[in-house]
């Protein structure tokens, strides 16, 4: 959570505001597919996980190679 710019007492509430801000800007459907540059460890993609319905998708992807095989140790699925 370090690598974020933000401790664990953060990231929550960061990524909540996120996808409160794409709410409010952009507009989400849970049948949309997502793609995020810079996913990082997921922090927009934990709260996403229980909007996205089974006809959305997710995909993160990342210039870092810690990042990315923690979020496939961890919330892959």
């Amino acid at each position: 959570m370090k690598l974020t710019g933000g401790g664990p007492e953060s990231f929550e509430r960061i990524a909540l505001d996120h996808i409160q801000n794409l709410l409010e800007t952009v507009g989400l459907y849970n049948d949309y597919n997502f793609l995020e540059l810079g996913s990082g460890i997921s922090r927009d993609a934990i709260p996403l996980m229980d909007f996205i319905s089974s006809r959305g998708s997710y995909k993160g992807v990342d210039i870092f190679k810690d990042t990315i095989d923690w979020c496939n140790s961890n919330i892959k699925s």
